[in-house]
C-alpha cells in the first residue's frame, strides 16, 4: 500500500490518497478527505469537479472498498494455497 497526503492548490483542502496493490496485478486507489457535517455536499461538488478537471471519472457503481477486496483477495488466497 502506498500512502501520500497532499493538498492541491485549486482544492484548498487536504486529499489523503491510497494505492493498494495486490500480487495479481489488480490494484484500488482510494482518495479521501474531510469536511465538517455543514458542507458535504459542496465538498463532494468540488472534489468531483476537481478530479473531472484531471481526467478522473468518477462513477457510484464501480466503487467497492478496499477492505472487502483485500478480504477477499487473501481469503481466496488461502484457499488455494
Amino acid at each position: 500500500m502506498l500512502k501520500l497526503k497532499f493538498e492541491p492548490a485549486e482544492l484548498a483542502r487536504r486529499i489523503v490518497a491510497e494505492l493498494w496493490l495486490y500480487p495479481d496485478g489488480s490494484r484500488i486507489l482510494e482518495l479521501s478527505t474531510k469536511c465538517s457535517t455543514t458542507e458535504p455536499f459542496d465538498v463532494a461538488a468540488r472534489a468531483g469537479a476537481f478530479l473531472a478537471g484531471k481526467g478522473i471519472a468518477v462513477s457510484p457503481a464501480d466503487q467497492q472498498t478496499k477492505t472487502r477486496t483485500a478480504l477477499e483477495f487473501f481469503s481466496s488466497e488461502q484457499r488455494g494455497a
